[in-house]
């Protein structure tokens, strides 16, 4: 499917995998069914803030899809050079 918004990729690939269908409506909206075909969610092909992209992939595990973690690795801390 094309024009899934960047942040959702990791999940509309967990999704395909575990046998969800991601479809879109007339008003060009994603649509997520769960493998039982009970639509879950729907959303604008955009989404704005991280706040939103968070409660959207909280809302789809709530609904059962295994999401990976998109946390990001700690940083290194910097060693101070001995003078």
């Amino acid at each position: 499917m094309s024009r899934i918004p960047v942040q959702l990729k990791d999940a509309y690939k967990s999704a395909v995998k575990s046998g969800w269908v991601i479809e879109r409506d007339g008003h060009d909206h994603l649509v997520w069914r769960n493998p039982d075909g009970r639509q879950f969610t729907t959303s604008g092909s955009n989404i704005g803030s991280q706040r939103s992209v968070r409660n959207y992939l909280s809302g789809l595990k709530r609904a059962g899809l295994a999401i990976p973690s998109q946390r990001r690795p700690p940083k290194k801390k910097r060693q101070n050079a001995a003078a």
